[in-house]
């Protein structure tokens, strides 16, 4: 089966990880729901002045990559289910 490519917007202004992830995937769990909170987290520190635009996007791409990770561990768990 082919990989879906997963596309994410960050930001203060656009819809959390979890709304993004369920319209491409049709998947949503509590783990996403917390995604949501981290995504919301780095935003407000950078809109704060806390972090730096360079530190805002490392900690972004760190982001994407652990949604990555678990998203192919979870939509792989869930074919397994489906194909039994």
């Amino acid at each position: 089966m082919k990989e879906k490519k997963l596309e994410l917007y960050f930001g203060a202004l656009v819809k959390n990880v979890s709304e993004q992830v369920q319209e491409q995937f049709d998947y949503i769990d509590d783990t996403m729901i917390r995604f949501d909170s981290t995504q919301y987290s780095i935003a407000k520190l950078y809109v704060e002045g806390i972090i730096t635009a360079s530190e805002k996007s490392k900690a972004n791409h760190r982001l994407m990559k652990e949604i990555v990770k678990y998203l192919k561990l979870r939509l792989a768990k869930k074919r397994k289910v489906k194909e039994r």
